[in-house]
């Protein structure tokens, strides 16, 4: 198992690339959620100083006016592992010879062994199965199909893409002026805030919660890339998680330390299905 940890700026590599098997280097106007100042070029070098695995992030929706630009990302970067969601994303690929670089992330998609099956038979590098289905499902359809396994372990999941400019269309109408950083939305009838993120390419709002699999990296052994999530927590605190998780051996005494960070951490879908309430009808 190699520990894959997103990466959104050159600081916070600096201080994980000693503990880290992977940088997913989440790369401007390529990745879902990004900075700006981050200096790709300067990223991939340090990577390869330290002997760290490279995983770019090229893992938004593209529109059909932006498969052009798509291809020559994937082919800038082919060389390296590459994080996908988009199926363009897999045509192209394919159409480069490039499947075997392939780590496929759709996100919600992929929800039971067959479906598993089938994006196996592609021949990619690792395939991310739903965090939205319960954890028994997921290790048993991993060890069924024998599939290569890219999991979340860890972070803030996304619960809403739009490529709509959703932020600046509210800006428009409301009058209210805000930047980018530190914005989270209440839903109605709700008590907490989801943190929210908006850019060049679309709206994006993640879960209030940090998912965590701690109690159950044993028996989660079988993954090829165990995935933390860093998202709205800062490097030295995202430092400290990654340690955490590598102490497998004394699974008691890492959930103390875990608890110790304060972080905001909730089960989420990992022993229950997504239960449908049908409204009621007068």
């Amino acid at each position: 198992m190699k520990f894959a940890v997103s990466i959104y700026k050159n600081k916070e590599l600096e201080t994980l690339i000693d503990s880290i098997d992977c940088a997913v280097l989440m790369i401007p106007h390529l990745s879902y959620v990004y900075d700006e100042s981050f200096n790709v070029s300067e990223a991939i070098t340090l990577c390869k100083k330290k002997g760290v695995d490279i995983i770019i992030a090229i893992n938004r929706v593209f529109l059909e006016r932006e498969l052009d630009a798509l291809e020559r990302a994937i082919e800038k970067y082919r060389d390296y592992k590459i994080l996908v969601s988009d199926v363009g994303a897999l045509q192209i690929a394919k159409e480069l010879g490039i499947t075997s670089n392939i780590i496929y992330d759709p996100d919600t998609l992929i929800c039971n062994k067959m479906e598993l099956g089938l994006y196996d038979s592609y021949g990619f590098e690792a395939i991310a199965m739903s965090n939205e289905i319960t954890l028994d499902s997921v290790i048993e359809s991993y060890k069924e199909t024998n599939a290569p396994a890219f999991y979340q372990v860890f972070g803030r999941k996304l619960m809403f893409y739009s490529k709509r400019k959703l932020a600046d269309i509210y800006k428009q109408y409301s009058g209210y002026e805000f930047g980018k950083e530190n914005l989270s939305l209440v839903e109605y009838m709700r008590d907490y805030h989801t943190p929210m993120f908006h850019n060049d390419e679309g709206f994006f709002v993640y879960r209030q919660y940090h998912l965590s699999l701690l109690k159950h990296m044993n028996e989660l052994s079988f993954l090829k890339y165990a995935y933390i999530e860093t998202l709205t927590i800062d490097a030295e605190t995202s430092l400290k998680v990654v340690n955490i998780f590598k102490n497998t051996a004394n699974i008691e005494e890492s959930q103390q330390k875990l608890d110790e960070l304060g972080l905001a951490i909730e089960d989420g879908f990992t022993y229950r299905d997504t239960a449908y309430i049908k409204e009621k009808t007068v």
